[in-house]
């Protein structure tokens, strides 16, 4: 008998509020030592959030700080102006990125299955949508979520070779 993603999720799903920081979202994802976990606001599954994903954000804004403060070097360089008004620019900026929060960094479009969903279906998904974590649901509520890990877990238990026997 095949195994379905009933078989392999995790049914006690650490959940974030779309309004944490990011900063607070780092340390939920280290204390509960997972790469990413489902955003709700109000209740509801509006996204998923990964390490990836602050890491995506943190080099864009980074980036466009140093094309911001590129331009005012170069200004600076013909106004005279001082270098602790660059820095107070600069120092601005990385309050800017302290400041964000999941909601700005989460994926807000939903990979999810239902837990009749078959493995080797999930492992499709995850491959095709180079994505790490599908939810599970059942009637829009989230039930569970299967990670890669889960499934590299059940290759290495034995489970999906019994399974296809």
């Amino acid at each position: 008998m095949a195994l379905c993603a009933r078989d392999l999720m995790q049914t006690e799903v650490k959940t974030v509020d779309a309004s944490m920081s990011l900063a607070m979202l780092e340390e939920v994802l280290l204390r509960n030592r997972v790469g990413g976990a489902p955003v709700v606001d109000g209740g509801h599954v509006v996204g998923i959030v990964s390490r990836s994903d602050i890491v995506r954000m943190a080099t864009l804004d980074r980036s466009l700080a140093g094309v911001v403060s590129d331009f005012y070097q170069q200004i600076t360089d013909f106004s005279g102006e001082p270098a602790a008004q660059q820095w107070k620019r600069e120092q601005h900026v990385e309050e800017h990125l302290a400041d964000r929060q999941v909601r700005d960094a989460m994926t807000p479009e939903l990979i999810t299955v239902s837990p009749a969903t078959p493995i080797h279906e999930v492992a499709r998904l995850l491959v095709e949508r180079h994505i790490h974590r599908v939810l599970v649901t059942e009637s829009k509520r989230l039930v569970g979520l299967i990670s890669s890990s889960d499934l590299v877990r059940a290759i290495a238990d034995g489970r999906l070779s019994e399974a296809a026997a």
